[in-house]
């Protein structure tokens, strides 16, 4: 939507590109409740959502929360909520204590360059 037309002012909000403030979710199967209507919403809340889905225990330090309204009471009763203290990224992938070797630092920073992050 350009700015610059007056004709498209109406659905300018100010930001740039195509975003919106509200969004559209949607969900179905066996363990959603039909019909129920999800108000407060948030994207970070897909996330968790998603792993508790999966059976996998979300991250404690996750941000986001469960949309457990939106799930049957059968489901939410036989599956409660599980959590997990957080680990880095790194130690999940390497099985170690959490702590980044000079390798992994190295690896790092040469992503981050060449997503253009550092000069």
């Amino acid at each position: 939507v350009d700015p610059n037309k007056p004709e498209n002012l109406a659905y300018y909000s100010g930001k740039s590109g195509t975003h919106r403030d509200d969004g559209i979710f949607l969900a179905q199967g066996e363990p959603i409740r039909p019909g129920h209507e999800v108000h407060g919403a948030k994207i970070i809340d897909l996330a968790p959502t998603l792993l508790h889905l999966l059976g996998v225990p979300v991250p404690e330090d996750m941000d986001g929360t469960v949309l457990e309204d939106i799930l049957t009471d059968e489901f939410t009763r036989e599956f409660a909520v599980q959590t997990t203290a957080s680990r880095s990224m790194a130690a999940v992938a390497h099985g170690s204590d959490g702590e980044y070797t000079g390798e992994d630092e190295k690896a790092i920073e040469e992503r981050l360059r060449s997503l253009g992050y550092v000069d």
